[in-house]
């Protein structure tokens, strides 16, 4: 018997310690494949940081250079004004004179705009070069400007907002082209002309992997290696929401290899500029795998100790549950061989089993009142079914409506065959609203069946009734007697039914 005890404890050592094995292998692989995922997912999220931060950065920058200018020239300006303003003893031929001196001398820069006119006749006296927007429309020209009077002449002075943005284009340009990313990304700038797309619809401006091809006209029609059309998805993104992130497969930085790239737009409205800059995905999946090689090196390790650790705890464990349970069973072996608590044919519990369990549930009622309903129910015309298929399948018709209503019960309950084809369940703590539906799940449950053995089929039906414990009650039979009559209503309603009687 110790021999058998010892080949029983190497034998359940072995299984349960494959199986802990095969479970944490499985369960370390899902969640590599998880975090893989994870990590694949925060590097593009980091990345995607990494272009919209780029890329807001040159509008920032864009806009704070364009202020920087303005503000500058508006000081330039000031100065010219006030110089200007004080000359009130001068003629209005002197002032004239005096104007034209203040734009034509070195001191001032040549990039002030300015005209003079008469007052009285409107007719313009003297204007820059290139000056030939009318009068009313100059000042929408002008970032900033100056209206002096003297005498029958008004004046106008400033610098022209073009003139401006020329110069922060041109110093975005070089801005731009001079930006260097390890990871071999750039910057570029393509400007919309229609925004209704199709041929000539931009002009690339500025390209560091394309250099030679800067002032050439873009189409959304053109496609990518996939037959993607990458500028049409960023036009029709940047007309949407005003910027947008996108994948399309495009050149390598200095290189001929094509590879899929995801990127970032905005649309500076300005200048009609779609400022983007991209990220090959490969070099995103590379470091994902360099991370990877780390995490399954440092597990590595750690799983050969957890392995070692389970073998020994199981071993312990094991040696421990086998002489608890070598000794209980010397106790309780004698009563185990004589008690029978399951029905051999069915493996519902047997009646035996069934008076233990009714007067036990009949206890707990007194003591604590808990709804325990008693279902008693019985195979509709089951003695038609032996008399016409026989007693084997008589069998075969019990022991399949006992394994369906198992299905359709919780562990607490319990099936018992109190008799021939007639079966109770006890389904504790269940309330009376939820009887019927509970029963009724069970009865379809049962009619649902396909029986078919040698040739023979059917769908057996049977009938039930239902009653709980009342204060009245001696014992447990007497909610059996209850059940009984409520399946007897069940019956003469016309069977696979099932009734409540409390």
């Amino acid at each position: 018997m110790e021999n058998k005890y010892k080949l029983i404890t190497i034998v359940t050592v072995s299984i349960i310690s494959l199986l802990v094995a095969y479970t944490y292998l499985f369960t370390y692989k899902k969640l590599s494949e998880f975090y893989g995922q994870q990590t694949e997912e925060i590097l593009i999220c980091s990345k995607k940081h990494f272009l919209k931060d780029n890329v807001n950065n040159l509008i920032i920058e864009i806009d704070t250079k364009r202020k920087g200018k303005t503000d500058y020239y508006q000081k330039v300006g000031d100065k010219i004004y006030r110089n200007l303003s004080s000359q009130d003893n001068l003629t209005d031929e002197e002032f004239i004179d005096f104007f034209k001196l203040q734009f034509e001398s070195d001191a001032t820069p040549s990039l002030f705009s300015h005209l003079l006119w008469d007052k009285t006749s409107d007719e313009i006296i003297y204007k820059s070069d290139g000056l030939d927007t009318p009068l009313d429309d100059i000042r929408d020209r002008l970032s900033s400007y100056h209206i002096i009077h003297h005498g029958n002449v008004g004046g106008i002075f400033g610098v022209a907002k073009d003139h401006i943005d020329n110069n922060v284009k041109i110093e975005m340009e070089e801005r731009i082209k001079n930006m260097r990313f390890e990871d071999g990304s750039y910057v570029w700038v393509n400007e919309v002309i229609n925004y209704e797309g199709g041929d000539d619809y931009a002009i690339r401006r500025i390209h560091p992997n394309l250099v030679e091809t800067e002032g050439e006209y873009l189409s959304t029609n053109t496609k990518d290696i996939k037959g993607n059309f990458p500028y049409l998805e960023e036009l029709e993104g940047i007309k949407s929401k005003g910027e947008l992130f996108f994948t399309y497969y495009f050149k390598r930085l200095n290189s001929d290899v094509i590879d899929e790239k995801l990127s970032y737009a905005k649309l500076y409205e300005d200048y009609n500029w779609i400022i983007a800059m991209g990220v090959h995905t490969e070099d995103i999946r590379e470091c994902k795998t360099r991370i990877e090689g780390k995490t399954q090196s440092l597990m590595s390790g750690y799983t050969l100790k957890f392995m070692a650790f389970i073998i020994v705890l199981l071993l312990a464990g094991n040696f421990i549950l086998v002489t608890l349970e070598k000794e209980r069973h010397r106790f309780t072996r004698k009563n185990l061989e004589c008690e029978v608590n399951e029905d051999i044919l069915t493996g519902a519990a047997s009646r035996r089993r069934g008076i233990q369990e009714l007067q036990m549930v009949f206890k707990k009622y007194k003591r604590g009142k808990t709804n325990t309903a008693i279902m008693l129910f019985d195979l509709d015309d089951f003695k038609s079914v032996n008399d016409t298929y026989g007693h084997d399948f008589g069998d075969y018709v019990l022991v399949s409506i006992v394994d369906a209503v198992y299905k359709n019960i919780r562990n607490s309950d319990t099936i018992i065959r109190w008799g021939g084809d007639e079966f109770i369940c006890i389904l504790k703590d269940l309330e009376v609203e939820d009887s019927i539906k509970v029963s009724s799940k069970i009865l379809q449950a049962v009619s649902s069946l396909k029986l078919e053995k040698d040739g023979y089929i059917m769908s057996p039906t049977v009938s039930a009734g239902i009653s709980y414990f009342k204060e009245t009650d001696k014992d447990f039979n007497d909610v059996i007697m209850r059940a009984d009559n409520a399946l007897y209503e069940s019956k003469t309603a016309g069977k696979n039914k099932v009734s409540l009687k409390i």
